[in-house]
């Protein structure tokens, strides 16, 4: 009756996944399995080298609320620097077609500026009639 026990624990795990529940979620369900259907420990463990061969099968991410949202913040504080770095590289670019090579030390200029500094000199760049204009009384 135990390895009964466990496969419809298994099977109830499998079926959040296949649900398309989110791994935190899962884990809060468990807590009331793991209450409603106590297992020995020998089947418990068997149980549980089964789901980790269905997170593999499934590619289940198991990763806590704290991890997703420390994820999440990554990947906006990574989006954020890759829209300052394509902002500077399109800054470079727009210099160079409207005013020619670049002077000694734009590009330090540009790596050195904020984006309140980076969208000045976007209207700078645009209006200016030379580079030297542009870059007069900007600071990064």
């Amino acid at each position: 009756m135990p390895a009964a026990r466990g496969q419809a624990k298994r099977a109830i795990i499998r079926g959040l996944y296949e649900q398309g529940r989110e791994a935190e979620e899962v884990r809060q369900l468990l807590l009331l399995i793991d209450w409603l259907l106590t297992l020995p420990p020998e089947v418990e463990a068997l149980v549980r080298r089964q789901l980790q061969a269905d997170e593999e099968e499934f590619k289940m991410a198991h990763i806590t609320s704290w991890e997703q949202m420390a994820l999440e913040r990554g990947l906006a504080e990574g989006e954020a620097r890759g829209k300052a770095e394509g902002q500077r590289a399109a800054l470079y670019v727009l210099a160079e077609a409207r005013f020619g090579p670049a002077p000694e030390g734009f590009a330090a200029m540009l790596d050195r500026a904020d984006e309140e500094a980076l969208s000045k000199l976007t209207v700078r760049l645009a209006t200016a009639t030379t580079i030297e204009q542009a870059l007069e009384g900007w600071s990064a």
